[in-house]
């Protein structure tokens, strides 16, 4: 109740409701410091100033009531003549003595000199701290040794939490060398099961690339007494240098085969050595072989497996005899001509904005010009692409998707500004309709490189 809180006069003058408030949140917030210098009580924290007035300042704003309070220093008293008075002015016979006291510069060097208490001004926001009728802490209610008292309540605290700490520790440890014992008796069971049932040892044969048991279907090996199952697609065998090298005499005498030859050459007299037709024919012409010969040596026959095939080839390449092979089978390849070069990589390294679409190692690359109608999205920076249309009315419909900037596309058709394209490379719908221009700015450029054929 409000009227159960203890109302502290200076001078006779009560201490308002916000000093009050202000206290209980000092003693909430701040015990420590509080209780090192003895507990003070309201008397001795707060003291009248001038002529026993509180100096306070009340400032509203639309949001809030702010009331600031200035409080003085207190000077504890260098004379012998008794202690302060209620309201914490120095009693000393002398009169001359007491303003001296007064004077914060005088003896700035003595601890009889130093303020006991001092607040710089702050700032109360009424209701923040506790309700009006939430008792006052601290205030008649403090031990005669709290400083001591809160110190030893502080090192048990500590104590427990370590007492804490050390029993989830002990825990820990018992529940390893609980799982260490139950998996060591899973072994020793393991162990003895293997010794006693010999069909577990008929289980444990060398994986060996190109062995029969590969080739006949069986990826997948269970034993009904024993109940495990284990994939074979999932273990990854290591690939040798005899392998290796048997793979590629094996593609040898398919790529030098007169047959193969011959249809070599029949299509390069066809469609020449730099047209895209080529590059298709050349690719599946390629591939019908090397499908023949993957699945012998535990590839795929489809072109996953010549990229995984290609890819331990080329960590063998160090072998000497490894990458002869490597190069007669290029020979043999490109007999008839046409061989493209490496991509460039500078073309996106120019376009920090671009990001090129990842391709396939060894997939066969077609050089473009300008001429052949190849375009790359260079505008719409803010929204990072091109919003494409599914028509090329104004009022036609949107793809949730925009063609990103970097993306290579094919014209296919021209309306006024707008462009009727199939994707070739990078993020986005595979066609539709997209503005080349917008004020007077080309979202579009003509593309000059090489692409991948497989896109085409």
């Amino acid at each position: 109740m409000a009227s159960d809180r203890p109302e502290l006069s200076t001078h006779g003058t009560a201490i308002p409701p916000q000093l009050q408030a202000y206290a209980e949140n000092l003693f909430r917030r701040f015990p420590e410091i509080l209780l090192s210098l003895g507990a003070p009580s309201l008397e001795e924290v707060f003291e009248a100033h001038g002529h026993g007035r509180w100096h306070q300042r009340v400032s509203e704003t639309p949001t809030e009531k702010v009331i600031q309070v200035v409080l003085p220093r207190r000077v504890k008293s260098r004379s012998r003549g008794g202690p302060p008075q209620a309201g914490g002015t120095p009693r000393s016979d002398n009169p001359a003595s007491s303003e001296e006291e007064r004077a914060p510069g005088s003896r700035a060097g003595s601890d009889e000199d130093r303020p006991f208490w001092h607040l710089e001004p702050v700032q109360i926001h009424p209701g923040l701290f506790s309700s009006p009728d939430a008792p006052l802490l601290g205030v008649g209610s403090c031990p005669s040794r709290p400083a001591a008292i809160w110190r030893q309540q502080q090192q048990q605290q500590q104590q427990r939490q370590r007492q804490q700490q050390s029993d989830r520790l002990r825990e820990q440890l018992l529940e390893q060398q609980v799982e260490w014992q139950q998996f060591q008796q899973l072994d020793e069971s393991a162990g003895r099961r293997y010794e006693e049932e010999p069909e577990l040892r008929q289980l444990e044969e060398p994986a060996v690339p190109g062995q029969a048991a590969m080739d006949a279907g069986q990826s997948a090996v269970s034993h009904r007494g024993v109940g495990v199952e284990i994939d074979m697609d999932d273990i990854r065998v290591p690939f040798t240098k005899e392998e290796a090298i048997e793979l590629q005499k094996e593609l040898l005498r398919k790529f030098a085969s007169q047959d193969f030859q011959d249809r070599l050459r029949e299509c390069a007299a066809s469609h020449g050595t730099h047209s895209l037709a080529f590059r298709r024919e050349h690719q599946e012409l390629v591939l019908q072989l090397q499908v023949e010969v993957l699945p012998k040596f535990g590839f795929e026959a489809s072109l996953d497996g010549v990229v995984r095939m290609t890819e331990e080839i080329r960590a063998l390449k160090y072998h000497q005899e490894v990458a002869d092979n490597a190069d007669d089978i290029d020979l043999l390849i490109w007999s008839c001509g046409g061989r493209p070069p490496k991509p460039p990589e500078q073309r996106h390294a120019a376009l920090p904005w671009a990001e090129a679409t990842p391709v396939l190692p060894e997939v066969y690359f077609v050089q473009v010009g300008t001429q052949d109608g190849y375009w790359m999205v260079v505008g719409g920076r803010r929204s990072g692409g091109l919003v494409v249309r599914q028509s090329e009315e104004l009022d036609a419909e949107t793809e949730p998707q925009i063609l990103a900037i970097g993306a290579v596309v094919k014209e296919l058709e021209w309306s006024d500004d707008l462009l009727h394209y199939r994707k070739v490379s990078g993020e986005g719908p595979e066609q539709g309709w997209v503005k080349w221009r917008s004020r007077r700015v080309n979202l579009l450029e003509s593309f000059e490189g090489w692409l991948p054929a497989e896109r085409f």
